[in-house]
């Protein structure tokens, strides 16, 4: 049986895929290596704050750096996929870099090695990964916003009260990949009964320690 290709049949008559597979592999051995310190972090490659990271390292423009953290990623997935050997995968794409770099680059053994990090596992990632399927398959949440305001209330003797009021919402995520938000408000009392909830949540979560 021959080997099992890291790529697709097809991809690479993709002017875009080839165009940033071109890109990726043209890096210098520093900017790969900072890549996959990015990948080793819970939100993993791709995202604008570790483009802006590359931006300001090594100068190379917000949008490139985007699209060589997503060809990352892709190569990452893709060797877990087919469970690789990584010293396989890496010889793969140095196999067919002369060809795309048109022999400007070398792809000399530190580049490899660095190639090889970017492809290692990452065991932040991994585990975010992991963490965030637990719930991806059922509403979950997603994010809190509030802010407290005041609100004056007249009595029937035309007295003036300045009631704090929160004004809250909460955004959550169903598994159909919709997110959803809702709106609520409560004066201080519901804030202390929603606080102690919280809190007695909390603790309730300090009691799964000693079994995990």
């Amino acid at each position: 049986m021959g080997e099992t290709p890291l790529l697709r049949e097809g991809l690479l008559s993709s002017p875009a895929f080839v165009r940033d597979l071109k890109s990726f592999l043209g890096l210098s051995e520093d900017v790969l290596l900072a890549i996959s310190e990015l990948g080793n972090q819970p939100d993993g490659f791709v995202g604008l704050v570790q483009s802006r990271t590359l931006n300001a390292r090594f100068g190379i423009s917000v949008d490139k750096a985007m699209r060589d953290l997503r060809i990352a990623r892709f190569l990452y997935d893709r060797v877990a996929e087919l469970d690789l050997d990584i010293d396989n995968a890496a010889r793969q794409l140095a196999d067919m870099a002369p060809g795309l770099l048109e022999g400007s680059i070398s792809m000399d053994d530190d580049r490899r090695n660095a190639i090889k990090a970017v492809l290692s596992f990452k065991p932040a990632f991994e585990i975010s990964r992991v963490k965030s399927k637990s719930v991806n398959d059922s509403p979950h949440f997603v994010g809190i916003n509030g802010s407290w305001n005041i609100k004056p209330i007249r009595t029937r003797e035309g007295e003036t009260l300045k009631v704090p009021v929160m004004t809250m919402s909460i955004v959550w995520h169903d598994s159909s990949g919709n997110h959803h938000e809702a709106f609520f408000h409560m004066d201080d009392q519901d804030w202390d009964e929603f606080s102690s909830k919280t809190r007695a949540l909390a603790e309730s979560r300090k009691e799964l320690e000693d079994l995990l």
